[in-house]
């Protein structure tokens, strides 16, 4: 067995190790975005494989263990049973179906075709996942979910430079700053050329260490600022993310008139230490730093710290913020959005939800959530709040009315849509983003919008849908107005409807003000 790797800043990575065995068969977890800390052998074909926790070894330890990634040699025809014994439970996931992933040295991720077991163990009360695999006597893969690594998002960004080259698309890529271990965390921006200045956007204090050269300014567009990876193991936002600048670099019609409306600030991947050393949802500090943006301490989350710098010098003119996850209980692919206190600005909200419905055959309505509740909620266990994360502090900060996490399931969605996810489908599922964003300001070529209902006719059913919910269906203007056409035309333009109540007041939000 191999000594644990040592990081000469952070120390251990325990999540990266190397095992083995006679007959020739061995156990590998020595690269970018591998967990695998022990193997136990227990007969001559069956072995007992152990994940490590997030920031395992260290003083802030985290009790997260649900994603692995490691590789297995075995000679041709061998057939060996893998227990995963250490799990986080996970068994709502393995009930709709979800199997782990794998592929040949050479190959591409696919789900396993083996039966897959799960249970809790009575014994240690932890949860185990088990298959049995024949091998091909070559090194063949494993892993929780489709893996994208920090070096698979580097190459990647590699291959959006040839893209835009090609497809006469304006990118600039700079390093906003840098991880706690050292690593680039990037910022893309991207436009077409229309509107672009000679002059380069203004240096912000504290951010871009490496002096590459700025992004130039762009006049008459608004900003649409993108994030993903903040919890390492949800690989799933990545394929997202993908799929939709893939849609952006594209010659697609529709992708064009995006490039011409707006300006994409794109930070692909929020935590690539953590990304790195194979953890799940924590940073290197213990911490699930998608509860920090509210007041991000700079040493300890340098990453959050600069997004949130950025974001709050683009005020002003962002026009959207969407941050990237991925969930393990909801099924298919759905919103968390900001509770807004305001019928007008719940319904713009809601609205743009309804278009990626409209865009997105994965998107499922029924599972989203705009609640106050939502936006107070605390964790289990480390009693952080949500009025911490990102979509939630960017709207403080801002106003924006879009602000929103976007997540998706690790296996599918309901009904129809229960089929297992694939790379393919987590794509489809980012490049929707992009016909809903022109749908919503009214700018799409190629509408399937159209071929429906107006946008005015959907605006019109999500005030109806607005007026139901808690607290607006207690609002006076709104009880008094929700009934009729006419009513709810009258509440989305903002006319004085009706005199309150005596005593009587809409309800107010008990969130901190910006």
């Amino acid at each position: 067995m191999e000594p644990i790797p040592t990081n000469p800043i952070l120390g251990p990575i325990p999540q990266h190790r190397s095992f083995s065995f006679p007959n020739s068969i061995s156990f590998c977890s020595d690269f970018d975005s591998g967990n695998l800390a022990l193997v136990e052998q227990v007969s001559a074909t069956a072995f007992h494989l152990y994940t490590a926790a997030d920031c395992a070894l260290t003083l802030v330890e985290a009790g997260t263990r649900t994603w692995f990634h490691y590789s297995v040699q075995a000679p041709v025809d061998s057939e060996l049973t893998i227990t995963m014994r250490n799990l986080n439970n996970q068994g709502k996931l393995m009930r709709e179906g979800l199997k782990p992933v794998t592929r040949k040295a050479a190959g591409t991720w696919e789900r396993l075709q083996e039966e897959v077991a799960y249970r809790q163990n009575a014994e240690t009360g932890q949860f185990e996942v088990e298959w049995t695999h024949r091998f091909s006597g070559e090194a063949e893969y494993f892993a929780f979910s489709y893996p994208w690594s920090y070096d698979d998002h580097l190459r990647f960004l590699k291959e959006l430079e040839i893209s835009a080259l090609s497809a006469s698309v304006y990118l600039n890529k700079v390093c906003l700053t840098q991880s706690c271990e050292g690593r680039r965390c990037d910022l893309l921006t991207i436009s077409s050329f229309d509107n672009q200045q000679t002059e380069r956007e203004t240096h912000i204090q504290g951010l871009f260490p490496l002096d590459e050269p700025l992004p130039h300014q762009f006049t008459g567009k608004r900003v649409v600022f993108l994030t993903a990876r903040v919890h390492p193991g949800e690989s799933p936002a990545s394929h997202m993310l993908n799929g939709f600048l893939r849609f952006l670099f594209s010659r697609d019609v529709r992708a064009r008139e995006l490039l011409s409306h707006f300006v994409f600030k794109v930070v692909p991947m929020l935590n690539p230490d953590g990304v790195f050393r194979g953890y799940y949802r924590t940073g290197v500090t213990g911490a699930n730093e998608n509860r920090f943006y509210l007041c991000p301490n700079r040493e300890e989350m340098p990453i959050i710290w600069a997004v949130k710098e950025l974001f709050c010098a683009l005020q002003g003119n962002v026009a959207c913020y969407i941050d990237f996850h991925a969930h393990a209980t909801k099924p298919g692919c759905f919103v968390f959005g900001n509770h807004m206190g305001d019928f007008q600005k719940q319904v713009e909200t809601l609205l743009f939800a309804r278009l990626l419905e409209v865009n997105n055959p994965y998107f499922d309505l029924s599972a989203c959530s705009f609640s106050e509740k939502d936006m107070l909620t605390r964790d289990k266990g480390t009693n952080l709040s949500k009025e911490g994360c990102g979509r939630v502090v960017m709207y403080q900060v801002s106003r924006v009315q879009l602000c929103y996490t976007l997540e998706c399931n690790y296996h599918g969605g309901k009904g129809s849509g229960a089929v297992g996810f694939d790379v393919g489908v987590f794509e489809r599922m980012g490049a929707g983003l992009g016909p809903a964003l022109l749908d919503y300001w009214e700018i799409n070529p190629s509408s399937i919008l159209a071929e429906t209902l107006t946008l005015s006719r959907l605006r019109l059913e999500t005030a109806q849908q607005v007026a139901a919910m808690a607290p607006y269906r207690n609002y006076t203007d709104v009880r008094l107005n929700r009934k009729s056409e006419e009513g709810l035309l009258s509440l989305l333009r903002g006319e004085p409807l009706s005199k309150r109540e005596e005593g009587e007041s809409q309800p107010t939000s008990s969130l901190p003000k910006a």
